[in-house]
């Protein structure tokens, strides 16, 4: 989180929070998850091969490049099956980012309102 500044003596009135690496750390399973999925295919691959190779890409761009990568064309439905098994991954838990909690006992604490706006789809940030 990073605080603006206010002034002195004042406090925020809303912060707002997005999901992926503020609130939880996501992107290991996810990166996991991908790296499986390619590695049944035929082509071993780690977690942090996989983020290597396609953080920051969408799914339907990862798709063509795993493709590439495997010689093998998969079902239009591939990023949906990735979808998916996150979502079975991450409701077994994902790990919160360190001090999470302490800056939100402290929010609490001060009566400030808090909020998560995030562009991951709402099954995966609640």
């Amino acid at each position: 989180m990073r605080e603006v500044s206010m002034g002195r003596g004042s406090s925020p009135k809303l912060v707002i929070f997005d999901c992926d690496g503020v609130l939880v750390d996501t992107e290991r399973q996810t990166n996991q998850t991908l790296a499986d999925m390619i590695t049944e295919l035929g082509t071993p691959m780690t977690g942090p091969e996989s983020q290597r190779l396609f953080m920051g890409r969408t799914l339907e761009n990862v798709q063509r490049m795993v493709e590439d990568l495997t010689g093998k064309t998969l079902p239009s439905s591939w990023p949906d099956e990735i979808r998916k098994r996150d979502l079975e991954a991450f409701a077994a838990g994902v790990d919160p980012i360190s001090g999470v909690f302490d800056v939100l006992d402290d929010l609490d604490r001060r009566s400030i309102p808090y909020c998560v706006a995030s562009s991951g789809n709402t099954p995966r940030c609640m």
